[in-house]
Order: C-alpha cells, then sequence, then structure tokens
C-alpha cells in the first residue's frame, strides 16, 4: 500500500511518494489471517487450498458490506499459480455476485498478470498448506514475483495463509519473508551503530536518540522518489517526516531547497515537523515536547515502553 505496505515489503526501506489522505487511511494497513485447517486436498493434482480460498471469500464479502470500504476497489492474488484465483473467482461470484464484484472492481489474478495495476485493497493467498511438501523459494524470479504481489495495494494489504514461520523454515524464502513482514510490518529498530553513518550532522543523531529512547521506530536518511527526509517516524497507519533545520549545517540555500522539497511531498500526503538547532540546543525538551503531541494526535505511538 503507499503507507508502509507498498514498499519492498519485506525490508521496508523503499518508501513511495503518495501517501493516503488522513480520511482515506485504513487502520491495521498489513493483516496476517492465519487459516488453522487450511490443507490442500491430496486427490488433486492441483494447488487448490479450499479452506483457504472460503476464508478469503467470506472476508472478502464481509469488506464489501462493510460502509467503511463502499469505495475501495479490491485485488486477489494467488501466490501459486492461477488454479486458487481462479476457483477464489468462482466462489465470489457465487457468494457475492457479479454485480457488487463490478461494482468493487474485484480483479482476481497471479502476480504476473497483476503487474502494473493496483487496487486499494489486496488479499493474498499464500496457497501452501503444511500438508504437503513446497520448495524454498529463493530464486531473484520468485523475489520480483512477490514484491510485485506485495506492493499492488494502495491503501491495504492481508495475507491468507495456513503455514507458520517454523513451517516455511528457511528464513530466505519469500513465503518466510512474506509471512514475517504481515505478522511485524512495522519491523524492528535497528541498533544506533548500525545507522550512524547516515546522519548528516550531530543534531539528527541527538533528535533520533531521544525519538527511539522513547520507543519509537525511526528511520534516518529516508529517501523517496529523488528526495530525502532527514528522519521518519513510522506508526502502523502513518509516519511522519522530521527535519533538522541547524544552521551550523544548512544554509539560507539549502533551506529553500528544503522548503520546495516538502511542499511537494505534502501534497502528495506526507506530514512534516521541523526543529532549529538553535532552539534545541537551548532547550530541547521544551523543542522538542510539540513534536510528543503530534505523534500522539497522528496517531503514531512508541512500538516498546522505555524502561
Amino acid at each position: 500500500m503507499k503507507t508502509s505496505c507498498n514498499a519492498r515489503v519485506y525490508e521496508g526501506r523503499i518508501v513511495p511518494l503518495r501517501l493516503p489522505q488522513r480520511a482515506e487511511r485504513l487502520t491495521s494497513a498489513v493483516q496476517s489471517v492465519f487459516v488453522e485447517d487450511g490443507n490442500i486436498a491430496k486427490t488433486t493434482k492441483d494447488k487448490f487450498n479450499v479452506p483457504k480460498a472460503k476464508a478469503l471469500v467470506a472476508h472478502l464479502k464481509q469488506l464489501i458490506d462493510d460502509p467503511r470500504y463502499a469505495k475501495r476497489t479490491f485485488g486477489v492474488i494467488s501466490l501459486l499459480g492461477k488454479s486458487q484465483t481462479d476457483q477464489i473467482e468462482q466462489m465470489a461470484t457465487d457468494l457475492i455476485g457479479i454485480d457488487k464484484l463490478i461494482e468493487h472492481d474485484v480483479r482476481f489474478s497471479d502476480a504476473y498478470t497483476f503487474q502494473g495495476d493496483e487496487r486499494d485493497v489486496m488479499l493474498l493467498s499464500l496457497v501452501v498448506a503444511p500438508n504437503r511438501r513446497f520448495a524454498a523459494l529463493t530464486k531473484e524470479t520468485d523475489s520480483q514475483r512477490f514484491n510485485v504481489a506485495a506492493s499492488r495495494a494502495r491503501d491495504q494489504m492481508i495475507l491468507f495463509h495456513s503455514v507458520t514461520l517454523q513451517d516455511i523454515g528457511n528464513q530466505n524464502c519469500m513465503r518466510y519473508k512474506l509471512v514475517n513482514y504481515c505478522q511485524n510490518p512495522l519491523g524492528d529498530q535497528e541498533s544506533f551503530e548500525a545507522v550512524q553513518h547516515l546522519f548528516d550532522s550531530p543534531f539528527e543523531e541527538e533528535v533520533y536518540k531521544r525519538l527511539t529512547n522513547r520507543g519509537y521506530l525511526v528511520r534516518p536518511q529516508v529517501q523517496v522518489n529523488g528526495y530525502r527526509i532527514d528522519l521518519v517516524v513510522e506508526g502502523e497507519s502513518n509516519r511522519l517526516a522530521i527535519e533538522c533545520d541547524g544552521e551550523r549545517w544548512h544554509g539560507p540555500d539549502v533551506y529553500e531547497q528544503d522548503m520546495f522539497r516538502q511542499k511537494v511531498l505534502e501534497r502528495a500526503g506526507w506530514t512534516f515537523w521541523r526543529v532549529r538547532g538553535r532552539h534545541f540546543y537551548r532547550d530541547a525538551d521544551q523543542a522538542m515536547e510539540p513534536l510528543w503531541t503530534l505523534l500522539d494526535e497522528m496517531g503514531i505511538e512508541p512500538i516498546r515502553l522505555n524502561n
């Protein structure tokens, strides 16, 4: 999706230009639905997971009937061949009705044929099940296919799976990476040592440390379609761009460029908060106080409690 979802999804480092406006955002932008009895029938050669298909179609109907999704479009992708998608489409037609599917522009496909297209909400089926052996997906073509599938959602992505990380085992497998991402979409905070080389100034380091000390998930020097943001604080359905304006490190010309960049990104849905170096070094607590208020207003919470 165009928040945390529509990125190179299992690494969470590529951030898209557009962010949905506040009224467009859906909570739980990335979801994982575990189908406990999702086994593949042993009597068929086709990889078709009936319980998972039924769970996905029932969930799709629930979303379509939800007034909050009245104007949303939907897409369904099978991550193991087209037979699962064909069966899901037939089941959805029977349960939901062709008129409703057309009204919400629902598309059923595999990752290859969905490339270049998008929907507001994407439902992905992992298909594989613990009762049938499956090979690890570690090739570059596998990575490309999964990234296409996981980057088709504008606002929300929901993964249906019946295997656990333990069932998959291989951490280099794309299935493992996708399930792991959907279960923990924000990821973990990297150590300061791992990102220390990215900061442009000691000022940025100080602001970063104050945020991470409070438990916030912070990414330094985030690239956004050719623009670079000093710090980005990540929330589940929202994110805040922070710019550290230090007079020692930014002259008037740089500041004008920064403001132009900010206006471009604000038009794309980003929210910015700026702090000046002279205010920070005069009274850091006072300078940072408006930031804590803004993060609370935006619904961006710490990922861990400060000990």
